[in-house]
């Protein structure tokens, strides 16, 4: 009997246990709450477990996630749905998350395509199951309209549009279930019963359910209604289901399935109970969740021999994530475990695996956590410490980080020889140690047939970012043939005429490079842009507010107007071509294997120097 520790959303972990374990042969699923008792427990229930299942996305509690991978034990996240929109409002740390998650699920095919854009590959596996009663009760004489609206989250489930439809038809009964009292804003006909034990006896009553949330999952209430014969609205397709995408064609629905029931023509819904009966029984469900598991099971089997060293990294996630995958993917010798401390739980964790690592390595964070530096202290463990860019714009300003750092005896590296520079003034002698790109090219393609500029803008420290000479740029360019593209999460304002396509936060660059023409970066501070180098990879032309090879310079707003011109009157020219010279630079300088080659040589020397100190 195969066993695994399930944790996350409470009400779906603990429904996915007792699902499982109801029907399955080979596994047994226990369930452990979120607090922090129940974290411990599972902390210790981990050990001789075959899973760690994760109940909500994108990955379970740091201290048990980094616990399951240093055991070998596989992590299983099961996506439930609201959890996409933290993760894609989090990217740095789902870059993280991504690194101890051995597999995702999601019971929901669009959510798979949601999550494929966030650069994860979801297995679609129903998870809720439904038992179809042998006999369906009659509709009732009633028309009656069930919604699903629990407070405190009740316009995230649609309250406006629900009330709003219930103003257009006065004389049909809404029953709303979920957590809290009476809305005041709800009209007459709408019923507020709380939350309910017998949802049977609800769904009994009610003629359609009404579910028009702003984003969903697997929705097990949809399933409970078809099973018992019941109609249902959804803004996701379903067998038996009627999929509406706004409020009017919600409201049309109703209006003709309230014409029909009044008329005695509207029958239960036969086809979505046969589906659910089919399709859907627990039995089925538990059966199919237990053979996936033990298909990932068996699949991760042939454990790789364990790492003979041990590098624990913290800081900037984004980076963390990066380097820590490339070091085990060209370094198994080491094994990176990045440390988290959101919790109690996890900053203990975090402690115990640093006390156990041959090295501490930092990204972008050089003073570190209090209780980390201690650890690193009492137990000798040798620092590596990685500028970046805007970490020395903050030792410049602060004494006391200074200080601090000096104090750590750490390895100093930064990426270009600027940084280096900086951080000599400032007192810290550093190695040049680039970090890796994220996104390598594999050969250079010809520009696009229509001018486009990609900008990056995050949703904070915009200004920062350039923001105000972006858009200042656009009002220039707002009579020409042009297209922007804007990463990063944040907002650019372009004037009309400009096509603007925000991606948003995009785990995957690469085909919007292929998109581009000019990567332009005007940041009053800057290390080594890792976009600055994966452009001049795919043989994009590059503006700069920093000098660097193949990049054209600009220092002022006036100059960032003339270099654009250039280009564009290049382009229309047909004189504007990629820069394979660039790309070819950036492969000989810049290649991953390289960088992280540098990066690891300085662990080791760290790690030999300390054996010398305690040999000697």
């Amino acid at each position: 009997m195969r066993r695994a520790v399930v944790v996350g959303f409470d009400y779906f972990a603990r429904y996915l246990s007792q699902l499982v374990n109801e029907h399955a042969n080979d596994w047994r699923l226990e369930f452990f709450s979120g607090t922090r008792i129940g974290m411990m427990r599972a902390l210790v229930r981990l050990r001789g477990a075959d899973a760690l299942i994760a109940f909500g996305g994108p990955s379970p509690n740091a201290a048990l996630a980094l616990s399951a991978r240093s055991k070998q034990i596989p992590v299983i996240v099961f996506w439930a749905g609201t959890d996409l929109l933290v993760a894609a409002n989090n990217p740095f740390e789902l870059e993280v998350a991504k690194q101890y998650v051995s597999a995702d699920i999601t019971g929901a095919p669009w959510l798979s395509e949601e999550l494929r854009r966030l650069g994860i590959s979801a297995r679609y596996q129903p998870i809720i199951g439904v038992d179809a009663p042998a006999d369906v009760e009659p509709l009732p004489e009633r028309f009656t309209v069930l919604a699903y609206l629990p407070a405190p989250r009740r316009s995230f489930y649609g309250d406006e549009r629900v009330y709003g439809i219930a103003r257009a038809m006065p004389e049909v009964r809404f029953i709303v279930v979920g957590t809290g009292a009476q809305d005041r804003k709800a009209p007459a006909n709408v019923e507020f019963r709380g939350f309910v034990k017998d949802m049977n006896r609800v769904i009994d009553a009610s003629t359609v359910l009404l579910r028009l949330p702003e984003h969903d999952g697997p929705a097990m209430m949809v399933l409970e209604a078809l099973a018992r014969g019941r109609h249902a609205v959804w803004t996701h397709e379903f067998p038996g289901v009627f999929n509406v995408e706004e409020t009017g064609q919600a409201l049309s629905v109703l209006r003709s399935l309230q014409e029909c029931h009044e008329s005695g023509r509207l029958e239960p819904n036969h086809v979505g109970k046969g589906y659910v009966e089919q399709h859907c029984s627990r039995a089925r469900i538990a059966l199919s969740v237990e053979s996936v598991l033990t298909e990932i099971v068996r699949s991760g089997s042939r454990r790789s021999p364990r790492p003979r060293y041990r590098v624990a990294i913290s800081g900037y996630g984004l980076f963390c994530a990066d380097v820590a995958r490339n070091i085990e993917r060209l370094h198994p010798e080491w094994e990176a475990q990045i440390l988290r401390q959101g919790s109690r739980v996890e900053t203990l964790s975090a402690l115990f695996h640093l006390g156990r690592a041959q090295v501490w390595y930092t990204i972008g964070s050089p003073h570190g956590s209090r209780w980390m530096r201690y650890c690193a202290k009492v137990f000798g463990i040798p620092r590596v410490t990685h500028w970046v860019g805007s970490d020395i714009e903050s030792a410049r300003v602060d004494a006391v980080l200074r200080r601090a750092v000096q104090a750590s005896r750490a390895t100093h590296l930064a990426e270009v020889d600027w940084t280096v520079t900086e951080l000599r003034e400032l007192g810290f002698e550093a190695k040049t140690a680039p970090l890796p790109v994220r996104h390598e090219n594999g050969g250079v393609k010809p520009l696009p047939a229509r001018f486009s500029i990609l900008v990056y803008v995050p949703p904070t420290r915009a200004e920062f970012y350039g923001l105000r000479a972006y858009e200042r740029l656009f009002e220039e360019l707002r009579n020409e043939e042009v297209v922007v593209h804007v990463v990063g999460g944040g907002s650019v304002r372009a004037p009309a005429g400009i096509e603007l396509v925000n991606h948003g936060w995009c785990s995957n660059l690469r085909e919007i490079y292929e998109h581009t023409s000019v990567l332009v970066r005007c940041t009053p501070h800057d290390g080594l842009a890792l976009m600055v180098i994966e452009a001049l990879s795919f043989g994009r032309r590059v503006i700069w507010s920093r000098p660097f090879p193949h990049v054209a310079h600009v220092a002022t707003h006036s100059e960032l107007i003339t270099a654009v011109q250039k280009l564009l009157e290049d382009h229309k020219r047909g004189a504007l071509f990629a820069d394979y010279a660039a790309a070819e630079m950036v492969r000989e300088r810049y290649a991953t294997d390289r960088c992280v080659n540098d990066i690891v040589s300085v662990f080791d020397s760290a790690r030999a120097e300390k054996r010398i100190q305690e040999a000697g």
